[in-house]
């Protein structure tokens, strides 16, 4: 029979052992969790990066008018084309 400071060690030294697997836990999971927060910047500086390449450049607005604008002066030839 193991006298009482002896299991009052042991139970302490489980705590501690318990308390440093969670914190182990807790340290993966704030990595984890580091790693996903630096995948979006990335991919977010990616789409960044994708719309400021568009001919629109910062407005979308001016490539659905260069569309239209693309689409009526084809309209127009092809209307040439046949009525002549």
């Amino acid at each position: 029979m193991q006298p009482q400071w002896q299991r009052q060690q042991d139970q302490m030294q489980e705590q501690a052992r318990q308390a440093q697997q969670r914190l182990q836990q807790m340290q993966d999971q704030m990595r984890q969790q580091q790693e996903w927060l630096d995948r979006q910047r990335e991919m977010a500086g990616w789409a960044e990066q994708q719309r400021k390449a568009t001919p629109a450049g910062r407005d979308g607005r001016a490539s659905a008018f260069f569309t239209l604008l693309w689409l009526a002066v084809l309209a127009f030839l092809i209307y040439q084309c046949l009525g002549a």
